[in-house]
């Protein structure tokens, strides 16, 4: 099979997981005169992609997906959507392909299990790329994006809190275990493991206290993690979430962390009263 030429980029393969990110990606890199292929994560990928070219696959015919994605020409692939670590049995019976490595990948931290699957797609000469490499409007600036500015009789105090929930993150991300906290006043009330973002939220509204300062979600990059896969993200779903658990401010590393439909998230957050501000890594790292 020969690739086509650089005047005229090979289409996108998509790796859809859950949500609206893979749609979102696909629109824009169409809208942009590329053409994308994407494969959708069967029971997984809940977004329409009709009218889009797409193939569903289960999520253990890693072989057949590589196949398929060869066939239309696809030499970069983006992973899109939210991924929850599954079990062997819910593969449905890995192929071949698949087989030779998912062992030593369930046992692995994400990060380093990435790394062993992007090293064993690079064999087929498929490159996996960043969503924010391929649609740039993702990446955040600094500053407020949406909702109040921070109350100015408590902006220290929640900035001291911030801090310390990007102080325990930055520490920790070494061991791969999450990109998020949740801070109120000096006391760290959780951290996001296996579960994932909203599920971490969820399960701490039982322990925000109402009368006290306002809680914090802190989102951004593990120490060393590679953003093509699974990077750090919000939307609109997300802001709902931590207005549901009662958290009022979310703050998040700038250019670390993407914003998924820009708009419709800061839409959330100026509805809700909801503070959503991004800082710079500098402040975030160099505590």
């Amino acid at each position: 099979m020969v690739k086509v030429s650089e005047t005229q980029p090979s289409p996108l393969g998509i790796i859809a997981a859950a949500g609206e990110a893979p749609l979102t990606l696909a629109r824009h890199v169409i809208a942009s005169g590329r053409g994308v292929y994407i494969i959708a994560l069967d029971a997984i990928a809940d977004a329409d992609f009709t009218g889009i070219p797409h193939a569903r696959h289960r999520i253990g015919a890693l072989g057949n997906m590589l196949d398929d994605v060869k066939r239309h020409d696809c030499w970069e692939v983006v992973f899109a959507g939210r991924l929850k670590r599954t079990s062997l049995a819910s593969m449905i019976a890995p192929d071949l392909r698949a087989i030779k490595i998912v062992v030593k990948a369930m046992l692995l931290g994400d990060d380093k299990a990435f790394k062993l699957l992007k090293d064993d797609i690079a064999k087929d000469g498929i490159t996996i790329v960043a969503m924010s490499q391929v649609m740039p409007s993702l990446r955040t600036d600094e500053g407020l994006i949406a909702g109040p500015e921070l109350d100015a009789d408590h902006s220290d105090d929640l900035m001291d809190s911030i801090l310390l929930g990007a102080e325990y993150l930055r520490v920790t991300g070494g061991f791969d275990i999450g990109q998020s906290c949740i801070v109120q006043g000096a006391r760290i009330l959780a951290i996001e493991a296996a579960e994932g973002t909203d599920d971490m939220m969820m399960r701490t509204r039982d322990y925000i206290n109402h009368d006290l300062l306002p809680a914090v979600m802190v989102k951004m990059l593990k120490t060393g993690q590679d953003k093509t896969f699974d990077p750090p993200a919000i939307g609109a779903d997300t802001v709902k979430t931590a207005f549901d658990a009662g958290i009022k401010v979310i703050a998040i590393e700038a250019d670390g962390v993407i914003i998924i439909d820009r708009l419709a998230t800061a839409a959330a957050a100026n509805t809700l009263g909801l503070t959503l501000l991004a800082l710079p890594r500098k402040i975030l790292q160099d505590i």
